[in-house]
């Protein structure tokens, strides 16, 4: 009857849906495409035949964020066609913010198992090695673009996150170094193969489209000691004109142009919240680390 067949249909989503959810897990770059699995499981049917018709096509935008301190929060952007780089963004969130800082994380052009990572709104740009230098290039459409645009995900080589091996330099990865990408390993043959924080450099957050970093977040990810203090926030960033503070469960963290972010602490009286200045502002910029001047950044010879 209608009801029984019902019923198959919905037991075969399910495990459509299952097979799609773990299949996500495991690769490592599809976290918002395994919560969308999540949340439509605990839906409904009618949420589950949803995602299988719609919703796993649209979960597939990801960012990609740098995890090593000092740049945490930076993205790989591709605002412009040529040498890939990871940059801070807006000191102040504008219109269309992180968009440029979105891909679509797609089935690997070169093989299927891997991944490519196609600009948001910009069908057949993609990033690519070339001569080891990471670009943001438009397609051509040739077998060498495919296999330089395909990457292959593992496990961060720091403990967290994903490190995306390059397709066509087998054991070498996705590395930014003086804010440019390369596809590098710690062997010291080139400049940017240098061991020193070649594992943080080359580990990934995959975080969701259109990240949103301001000063406040920019200085909580990456003054360790500053973020151990005050714990983890407790609410969104609030604006005021010039002025931007965010609560976190032990503490404030305001700022202005003038002062930069600087952390306030609260205690109580009469009712009202008395916030006061606990310490300096601290910036964790990026090490810059040495390039020779006598050889060419990516020759492979």
């Amino acid at each position: 009857d209608k009801a029984n067949e019902l019923r198959k249909q919905e037991e075969a989503d399910k495990r459509r849906l299952l097979e799609i959810q773990t299949k996500a897990e495991k690769s490592l770059v599809h976290p918002d495409l395994v919560n969308a699995a999540k949340a439509a499981l605990a839906a409904g049917p009618d949420a589950v035949a949803r995602f299988l018709r719609v919703g796993q096509y649209e979960a597939v935008v990801q960012s990609l964020q740098a995890d090593t301190r000092g740049v945490r929060g930076w993205h790989i952007r591709h605002t412009t066609l040529g040498p890939a780089r990871i940059t801070r963004g807006e000191e102040l969130p504008g219109p269309n913010v992180g968009a440029d800082a979105t891909w679509r994380v797609v089935p690997g052009l070169a093989d299927s198992e891997c991944h490519s990572f196609e600009a948001a709104g910009r069908p057949g740009v993609f990033l690519r090695q070339e001569n080891l230098r990471v670009h943001v290039a438009q397609s051509d459409g040739s077998e060498q673009f495919r296999r330089d645009g395909t990457w292959c995900a593992h496990p961060g080589l720091q403990g967290g996150g994903a490190s995306l091996e390059s397709f066509s330099a087998r054991g070498r990865f996705l590395r930014h170094i003086n804010e440019e990408l390369w596809v590098a390993n710690k062997s010291g043959e080139h400049w940017f193969d240098n061991p020193n924080l070649f594992e943080s450099d080359a580990s990934w957050r995959v975080h969701a489209p259109n990240p949103v970093v301001t000063a406040i977040s920019l200085r909580w990810l990456n003054d360790d000691p500053l973020r151990e203090r005050i714990g983890n926030p407790v609410d969104e960033e609030t604006a005021d004109g010039g002025v931007r503070w965010r609560n976190y469960q032990q503490a404030r963290l305001y700022w202005t142009r003038e002062t930069g972010a600087q952390e306030i602490r609260g205690g109580s009286g009469r009712g009202t919240t008395r916030w006061a200045p606990t310490s300096p502002v601290s910036e964790c910029r990026p090490r810059t680390r040495s390039r020779p001047r006598t050889a060419s950044a990516g020759s492979t010879t």
